[in-house]
């Protein structure tokens, strides 16, 4: 049955329902609308797990940063990101599929590859993360739609496992550095 099928109900039998069933009636709504708020704190705390890792993958980032200036290149943070996003779509598509590219595409995804990661100094960081975002976002779709095999699944997983890796050590580190 339905939402509307049972709004129609009620507005038909309303008048015959007794005062008991009319405040549980209210009573359960009220209850709906304590668990959508609920949701509002899931929410609000998945935010600060989320922001919490990145912020974490940022303090990464610049020991990274750092250490690439002690050789004399100057890198910056969104750069840092745009170079993880393309590595965590090409990396393990090419790794799962290095035998049966042959040797002429194994040499054209290096140089879309290589093209790739030259794009943030081509670019500005606006176009480059743009493109990092889409090719992660409609490989992960793509690799995901039927019909999956399991070599397929094993790539996804490679593709989302580091990001999900980097959150879990974010909050196991925030969860050791608060005060007892």
């Amino acid at each position: 049955m339905g939402i509307a099928e049972d709004v129609e109900s009620l507005r038909g039998n309303w008048s015959s329902l007794s005062k008991t069933s009319k405040v549980m009636f209210f009573s359960s709504l009220a209850l709906s609308f304590l668990s959508i708020a609920s949701l509002a704190d899931g929410v609000h705390k998945m935010k600060g797990f989320v922001a919490e890792a990145i912020h974490f993958w940022h303090w990464i980032g610049g020991y990274a940063a750092e250490t690439a200036l002690l050789l004399d290149i100057k890198i910056e943070q969104w750069q840092l990101d745009y170079w993880a996003v393309i590595c965590l779509v090409f990396v393990p598509y090419t790794i799962e599929r290095w035998k049966v590219f042959g040797v002429k595409g194994n040499l054209t995804r290096l140089g879309l590859f290589l093209s790739a990661l030259y794009m943030p100094f081509v670019k500005g960081q606006f176009y480059s993360m743009n493109v990092a975002g889409l090719v992660y976002v409609s490989t992960l779709l793509v690799i995901l739609c039927p019909p999956r095999t399991a070599a397929f699944n094993f790539i996804a997983v490679r593709m989302v496992v580091p990001p999900v890796g980097v959150a879990i050590v974010a909050a196991i580190v925030e969860g050791l550095s608060r005060p007892i």
